[in-house]
């Protein structure tokens, strides 16, 4: 568990080193947080109660500061984390099992954190999502790439 969410958070802080800053509490207790986050959430996958939780969990995130954005580097930087520790294991199957599960969570998610980011603008992918900076919209395009490979 150590080595998963030391991988998660470096990777995260290279991408996103602004995001360092929103963790102020110990970061051995941060990533076991995050990993009874993703089992509760993989326990839990059908069950209604989920909506709930994930609704609560944007709110807490939104107070500190994460954007509609860092949900999708995020996601990278979970599936290159699932990579790196499974290895072999982390099958096309894995792959695509992961990316539906979070997947879902985002559609829960960014409707949430859209309704309180004053700069993102909701609208079809193609054509009306205004970013605040040229990064971004380089950001998405890179997860994007990614995640049709």
């Amino acid at each position: 568990v150590v080595w998963f969410y030391k991988i998660f958070y470096a990777y995260l802080f290279e991408l996103l080193p602004e995001t360092k800053k929103m963790f102020h509490c110990d970061m051995e207790k941060q990533g076991r947080m995050m990993i009874t986050m993703i089992s509760y959430m993989l326990d839990s996958f059908y069950n209604v109660s989920l909506n709930h939780t994930i609704h609560e969990l944007v709110k807490k995130h939104i107070k500190y500061g994460v954007k509609p954005y860092h949900f999708f580097i995020m996601g990278e930087v979970l599936f290159f984390t699932l990579y790196s520790v499974l290895e072999n294991e982390y099958t096309d199957e894995c792959d695509i099992a992961w990316k539906k599960m979070y997947s879902s969570m985002l559609r829960i998610a960014l409707p949430i954190l859209h309704a309180h980011d004053e700069h993102y603008v909701i609208g079809n992918l193609y054509k009306n999502i205004k970013y605040q900076t040229k990064d971004e919209i380089f950001l998405l395009l890179r997860i994007l790439c990614l995640s049709v490979k």
